[in-house]
């Protein structure tokens, strides 16, 4: 099979998963309270970023199948999250600072199964094309990616991962949960598979904000040395 022929089967495998990735709009608890800002956020965030759908269609890529949820389909937007979560870790102590926003993204990596899958189907071809089953283009990333050993095998994570710098440095916070369901549910599913995709969601994103402001307490720190830039 010719690698043009094996792209169309690709895309026509991933396509119906593109359609759902905004068929159900992602619905995180919202703070109990109008979180209030002591600092300036700049936000730099990639606009594509903002749009859900999929990192890469290209099986040769280090992030193929890794679907994106873009926080035009997440209510509360993931900055209210990020003003609660540092409002209620820090309150005045931010006052003055500039904070940039360089990242926030969450995913849902399935990228393992649509490769295993293609594998089956195309057989060696594709062995070869992807590259000894890479699950993202690094452990820590605002792509979606992880390492194999950090879920069951046969799960699909989802990844939230948040990047900012502050005075000079960087700090990457990043949580990792067990996704349920291969797909955001659809508009028509049963309450249920709405509340358990909610609460994965909300529970990937809450360890990601922790710790980020884990990491954001040790930059206080007098003397605290800057994290290494992420890769892109």
């Amino acid at each position: 099979m010719k690698k043009n022929d094996l792209l169309r089967a690709v895309l026509a495998v991933t396509c119906v998963w593109m359609l759902t990735a905004a068929s159900w709009p992602t619905r995180l608890p919202a703070p109990s309270r109008a979180p209030a800002r002591a600092y300036t956020l700049v936000d730099k965030r990639d606009p594509k970023s903002l749009k859900s759908g999929f990192e890469s269609l290209m099986i040769t890529n280090c992030a193929y199948g890794i679907m994106r949820l873009g926080d035009n389909d997440i209510d509360p937007h993931l900055t209210v999250l990020l003003d609660d979560a540092l409002a209620a870790r820090f309150g005045d102590r931010l006052a003055g600072k500039q904070i940039t926003l360089d990242g926030f993204a969450v995913h849902l990596n399935n990228a393992l199964a649509l490769r295993n899958q293609m594998t089956s189907m195309y057989g060696g071809l594709v062995d070869t094309l992807m590259n000894k089953k890479k699950v993202g283009c690094a452990a820590e990333d605002l792509s979606g990616g992880y390492t194999v050993g950090e879920v069951q095998p046969g799960m699909a994570p989802i990844i939230a991962a948040v990047s900012v710098h502050m005075d000079g440095k960087t700090y990457f916070g990043r949580g990792i949960v067990e996704a349920k369901v291969p797909a955001p549910p659809r508009k028509k599913a049963e309450q249920s598979a709405k509340d358990a995709w909610n609460a994965s969601v909300a529970a990937a994103v809450a360890q990601a904000l922790a710790d980020l402001a884990d990491k954001l307490e040790a930059g206080l720190a007098p003397g605290a040395v800057a994290e290494a830039p992420l890769t892109p």
